[in-house]
């Protein structure tokens, strides 16, 4: 622990000492990508080495939202959570059992420490409390009330989520009507309802978002689309300069993304101009494999006469690969243009290859040009076009409606999926190809992937070399007693390697394999199964799949190899005291994790403060942004060295939870890792709030649809923290303790997690559809959900455009 802390203050001193010259570490505060508008707070204290910590503590919840949306406000928001339970949990269990273990248990004697294979840590365990003492009684007292505040906590996030969702979805912006040049007379933006009931939508609206934050986002809204109106103009201007930027890279704020504008409808305020969620106008259709474009739009229009079009999504992966290719091109023509007109010897040799490769580069550029819009047509007709298809309407009360419907082919029984329309910026375009057919195989093959890495045994591994080096170490052991390794010769203290092999080579492994193998292979396999229609639900399954990881792997693989290699000797010597062994060792199981936990809090989490992902060493590499021949000398290259990467929600979340779930299990039976824990989660709030705000951009923006999956995570890892400590207390023959937790707490749960689920949850996937009639009627434009890559200028393209997971090139696929 020393060692990790020792390397984690090093690592925060050399972050104090570069931030204010690496531009990694403050991206977003100038990276062309993000519109001014969304652009965090100056930093201050400059001078001062931690100065970014009273930065990150001053930012407050609606700068959070302005600068990185809902999503990344609702993650901070969970490390936040995680902060104040595992706060809660190490205040009771360090005040209250602790201090019962050590001085009211017996078990664990001076001579036990001297002879036998105990450490005095173990008397601050649940180890030291005797078989059916009624001393366990407290125990169990302290899961019950772990679990109501934990519960308490939840309640407010859930309903606080509830009324921001809507705020974040149900809203309905006006463009601002700017100052008339022949009545001089202005007017301001407002949340826009139909002509039927203007005043009465209004006031519902406002009794609905009553609470602060949820107002600020529609005042948040209001702003972006002020922002946008007036920079329109600009950015169009801008799109036709290409001097340094590559012809089809246009970059596209969230907003605009998300956004259309419209012609108001309500008579006095008819030439102003509205923007409007185009997901709430539109729903999704997939597994259409008979029927044509003009029949499903007929099978709509025939229910819902405000049906706009029926719009294909269609099959651009041709097109996409044909544009990396232009784009690369262009990119070496500005280069090779930079060169030239760079160059002191216009007569030189040199130059008259440059020039020669010049119109090389621009024929190439034509032809690949003339690919791509054959392409473009070429996709029109592929099959896999008519697989799924986007309904518009003119009013959200019809999309609501038509999203809960069931519909087939006409003449056929095959029937149709109808749901809610994502964001334009969150639809994963892959999962929309596939049909029935190739779903099947396709799920086969990831469930067994998944459940190969999951029952990989890293877990059991990691944990083991702790477990059975301790145990061949110990006093009363005859199968290893080597000085150099175990170092018995009575000072007491470990030699070098014993520390090396069972606390930093075990936690690192598992972390690295946390890190990477894990996170990468789940998204890979997602995005290849093709059941997640959106890219935030690539995100969701990478969590569950890693949470389920972190449940049977790690945690379970872990405390039983641990409990088992533990106490292997002493099983071999007497195997009938099997289960009054594994009653001493439950609790031992957790120095492994006090080992992993220890190095993320102290080691890992200051040194992913100083590297937040690679660009920080291509950065360094590259001259720190300065205009040598060898780093790139256009605009575009030196912003490429510094470019953000997007967060990587599946695998903050799944990490978070896995020290949580690992902190949560271990808290009572032994307390002394709930301080660790504290301290992780410490500093990985303030890591994780200075990264979003400074660091990481949006691939997407889903508004928060990830709450949902951790609120029932949270709910399980309730679930088996009392699991755990009800068996532990069967072990411990504390009959009656174990039973009155089964007869409190899983009925509780249940019954605590239907009731917010009906009441927060559901309620706030959907918008209810008393809010949606009183929306404003609007004629959303067909190409609003235009892929990028069919748009007639490439609109919002990018190579990057389109993954779930923005920045890491080849690491994350876009099409698999």
């Amino acid at each position: 622990m020393i060692m990790s802390a020792s390397i984690g203050i090093a690592c925060l001193i050399l972050f104090g000492l570069v931030r204010h010259h690496c531009k990694v570490y403050r991206t977003r505060l100038f990276h062309p990508r993000v519109a001014a508008i969304h652009r965090p707070p100056p930093l201050r204290a400059t001078w001062n080495l931690f100065g970014w910590v009273l930065d990150v503590v001053n930012i407050n919840q609606r700068t959070l939202y302005d600068t990185a949306g809902l999503d990344a406000l609702y993650f901070d928001r969970s490390n936040l959570l995680m902060l104040k339970v595992i706060g809660f949990v190490a205040v009771v269990n360090c005040g209250v059992v602790m201090p019962v273990n050590y001085l009211l248990g017996e078990v664990i004697t001076d001579e036990e420490i001297t002879i036998g294979n105990m450490s005095p840590w173990d008397k601050l365990s649940m180890t030291n409390i005797p078989i059916g003492s009624a001393l366990m009684w407290i125990h169990a007292a302290v899961v019950v009330l772990t679990t109501f505040f934990v519960c308490a906590l939840l309640y407010v996030d859930a309903d606080e989520f509830r009324a921001d969702r809507h705020a974040w979805l149900g809203h309905s912006i006006q463009a601002p009507r700017f100052e008339d040049e022949e009545t001089n007379q202005s007017t301001t933006s407002s949340v826009a309802t139909q002509h039927a009931s203007l005043d009465g939508g209004s006031g519902r609206l406002k009794s609905l978002l009553s609470r602060q934050l949820s107002s600020h986002i529609q005042e948040a809204e209001r702003s972006a689309c002020k922002y946008e109106m007036h920079d329109e103009s600009s950015v169009e201007e801008k799109s036709e300069n290409f001097d340094d930027f590559s012809r089809i890279h246009s970059e596209m704020s969230i907003f605009q993304r998300q956004h259309v504008f419209v012609p108001g409808m309500v008579g006095s305020i008819a030439s102003s101009r509205w923007a409007v969620k185009a997901q709430q106008y539109a729903v999704l259709v997939t597994n259409v494999t008979k029927s044509t474009c003009v029949e499903v739009s007929t099978s709509f229009r025939s229910m819902f006469p405000d049906v706009i079009a029926a719009v294909p999504v269609l099959h651009h992966v041709i097109v996409d690969k044909n544009l990396e290719k232009l784009d690369q091109a262009q990119l070496s023509l500005l280069r090779l243009e930079e060169r030239i007109s760079t160059s002191r010897n216009p007569e030189s040799e040199r130059m008259k290859k440059m020039l020669s490769r010049r119109e090389f580069l621009k024929e190439k550029i034509s032809s690949t040009f003339s690919a791509v819009k054959k392409a473009q047509e070429d996709s029109k007709l592929d099959p896999r076009s008519g697989y799924s298809y986007i309904i518009l309407f003119r009013s959200q009360a019809s999309a609501t409606i038509a999203a809960q419907t069931l519909l087939q082919d006409p003449g056929g029984d095959r029937g149709w999926n109808v749901a809610a329309a994502p964001a334009p910026d969150d639809v994963n375009f892959q999962s929309l190809w596939l049909g029935p057919g190739q779903r099947w195989y396709r799920s086969i093959v990831a469930l067994v992937t998944v459940a190969f890495i999951v029952s990989f045994p890293i877990g059991v591994f990691t944990s083991s070399m702790v477990a059975l080096s301790a145990a061949l170490c110990s006093k009363r052991s005859d199968i290893l007693n080597s000085e150099w390794y175990c170092d018995n010769d009575g000072d007491g203290k470990q030699s070098f390697f014993f520390r090396l092999l069972t606390a930093w080579i075990p936690s690192l492994l598992l972390a690295t394999w946390n890190a990477v193998v894990v996170p990468f292979g789940f998204a890979f396999v997602a995005l290849y199964e093709g059941s997640e229609i959106t890219l935030s639900g690539i995100d969701r399954k990478v969590f569950r799949w890693f949470y389920l990881y972190s449940c049977l792997n790690v945690l379970a693989g872990g405390m039983l190899a641990g409990s088992f290699f533990s106490q292997l000797e002493n099983i071999i010597r007497t195997p009938s005291s099997i289960f009054t062994l594994l009653g001493y060792a439950v609790p031992q199981s957790s120095g492994f994790f006090l080992a992993y936990i220890s190095t993320n809090a102290f080691m890992l989490e200051p040194l992913r403060l100083l590297l937040p992902h690679g660009g920080v060493l291509i950065w360094f590499a590259t001259g720190c942004g300065r205009r040598f021949a060898w780093s790139g000398r256009i605009t575009r290259d030196i912003s490429a060295y510094f470019s953000p990467r997007s967060q990587r929600y599946g695998s903050n979340y799944g990490t978070q939870q896995l020290i949580f779930l690992i902190c949560l299990v271990f808290s009572t039976a032994s307390p002394v890792i709930t301080p660790l824990g504290f301290a992780y989660f410490l500093l990985a709030w303030l890591v994780w709030r200075y990264q979003l705000c400074y660091v990481f951009i949006r691939a997407y923006e889903s508004g928060a649809l990830l709450f949902p999956a951790l609120f029932s995570r949270i709910m399980f890892s309730l679930l088996l923290y009392q699991m755990f400590m009800s068996f532990y207390l069967l072990i411990k023959a504390a009959f009656v303790p174990a039973f009155v937790l089964w007869i409190i707490v899983p009925p509780f749960l249940w019954s605590f997690h239907s009731h917010c689920t009906r009441c927060f949850m559901m309620k706030s996937v959907y918008l209810p559809l008393a809010i949606a009639k009183e929306m404003p009627v609007a004629s959303i434009p067909v190409d609003a959900y235009c892929a990028p890559q069919m748009h007639p200028e490439f609109r919002g393209w990018a190579s990057e455009v389109g993954k779930a997971w923005q920045g890491y090139g080849p690491f994350v696929r876009k099409y698999v």
